[in-house]
């Protein structure tokens, strides 16, 4: 190596041990933001920036952070971007900015215009969406301006861009089920789709029927989002179509004019993995229709017979199992031995 190459690396050998060396840098803000505000900025820059050092003044309303000269133009940008007076009046496109060195690393701020800052529930549940259905961790809230802060590879932000363009709408503007299709690199090939459901719009019949899908489909990757009545589902192909079968078999208005025949609804899930190809059936009784009555029912099936995966759904009333073709087979007739006796019953 020349003598002239030789201090050339001494150089750049400096300049990024330098860059490496932890600086302090203290972040004021034109738009003072509130205590809370202030905690929600400094738990963003922890758990997107991954910033280990940093301490807020709360008289002052700033943050110090201490960090690599890197870490401070990322913690700067993400300050800048929360430093607005107000939410923008119209939806402008999602501010970016990529980690130095990396090619395949993220963040974006995204600013949900159809939640008001006022009404935090929301944002908490966009935000648990993200979490639970797209494995996204490096995300948090800042409420003052109904934004979310998320850090992610491109197939995380094409999801948050998929679940937040679909979920920031006006309730009422769409009814058509959206969907998105990726590849896990551990499961294959999955389905994301938002369901808007039509008829269950109280907070108990949307419960009921994420638990039917859990308890019954094995559908973990599954939340609510409740300003739409919304349901966000994620997927392999197979489990997507008993989910969005068993969504439209209980999001109705009344029970099928067949109410308390035997095999009135039932859906052939293929097999998959090790599952074993299985049966759905959802009986719709005509007497046992009070929460007692289903909930005796459901005691009987899974005391009795031994069925797991079976729940029952309020109005209309409904009882959903899923087993072989024999077990299911089975169910339906306990289930109507049950009804035709309940009938009889003074």
């Amino acid at each position: 190596m020349s003598i002239k190459s030789a201090a050339l690396a001494v150089i750049f050998a400096g300049i990024a041990a330098a860059q490496s060396q932890p600086q302090s840098q203290t972040f004021d803000f034109t738009n003072k933001p509130t205590q809370q505000g202030l905690q929600e900025i400094a738990t963003i820059l922890r758990t997107v920036g991954n910033i280990k050092t940093l301490s807020i003044d709360s008289t002052a309303a700033s943050v110090t952070v201490s960090g690599t000269a890197d870490e401070l133009a990322m913690s700067g940008w993400i300050i800048h971007a929360l430093d607005q007076p107000a939410p923008p009046a119209t939806t402008a496109p999602p501010q970016q900015f990529l980690i130095a060195g990396k090619s395949d690393d993220v963040i974006r701020v995204y600013h949900l215009s159809s939640v008001p800052a006022a009404q935090p529930q929301p944002i908490q549940e966009v935000l648990t969406v993200l979490r639970t259905v797209g494995d996204i961790q490096k995300v948090f809230n800042y409420t003052a301006l109904s934004d979310l802060v998320v850090r992610g590879s491109a197939s995380d932000i094409s999801f948050a861009d998929f679940v937040i363009g679909a979920l920031d709408i006006q309730k009422g503007s769409t009814t058509a089920t959206k969907e998105l299709d990726i590849t896990d690199p551990y499961q294959g090939p999955q389905q994301i789709k938002v369901f808007y459901l039509a008829h269950a719009s109280t907070a108990q019949s949307i419960q009921e029927i994420l638990t039917t899908l859990r308890t019954v489909a094995d559908i973990q990757k599954v939340f609510n989002y409740s300003p739409l009545n919304a349901l966000v589902i994620r997927a392999v192909p197979i489990q997507m179509a008993a989910s969005e079968w068993m969504i439209q078999s209980l999001d109705i208005a009344s029970a099928p004019a067949t109410s308390g025949a035997p095999n009135a609804h039932e859906f052939q899930m293929a097999g998959y993995g090790r599952i074993a190809p299985t049966v759905i059936s959802v009986y719709y009784p005509a007497n046992l229709t009070t929460p007692q009555g289903l909930n005796q029912t459901l005691t009987a099936l899974r005391t009795d017979l031994s069925i797991q995966k079976t729940f029952d759904y309020s109005s209309p009333a409904a009882i959903v199992v899923r087993g072989s073709a024999d077990v299911v087979a089975k169910a339906e007739q306990l289930m109507q031995t049950r009804d035709q006796a309940s009938k009889s019953t003074p």
